[in-house]
């Protein structure tokens, strides 16, 4: 698959699997874009992880700040192991967009 793999508003102050690599792809590259539309600042950490709860290891952003109403955190080519999930906390009800290609045998 290429394009959209995923699209969802989050829960604030929750741990959300945005986004898992399908077992049967050889890996993923992906694109995260995060947008803010609380009328508040919002700050968001982000995992790539083997299971949908990531240890402190699997995080490769933390405490990032995404300015209010309108702001965007963008974080492109993103390489994905099958079964892996790509994990996001944000303390504001953000939209994220998971954009990339699945590669399949």
């Amino acid at each position: 698959m290429i394009g959209r793999l995923a699209s969802q508003i989050l829960t604030a102050s929750t741990n959300t699997s945005v986004y898992m690599v399908p077992t049967a792809a050889r890996y993923a590259v992906v694109d995260i874009n995060i947008l803010n539309t609380a009328g508040s600042a919002a700050t968001a950490n982000i995992a790539l992880s083997n299971t949908s709860t990531p240890t402190a290891a699997e995080y490769i952003e933390n405490g990032v700040g995404i300015p209010a109403t309108g702001g965007v955190f963008l974080r492109e080519k993103l390489y994905m192991s099958p079964g892996e999930y790509l994990v996001v906390y944000a303390t504001q009800a953000v939209a994220v967009r998971i954009s990339g290609i699945e590669y399949v045998d």
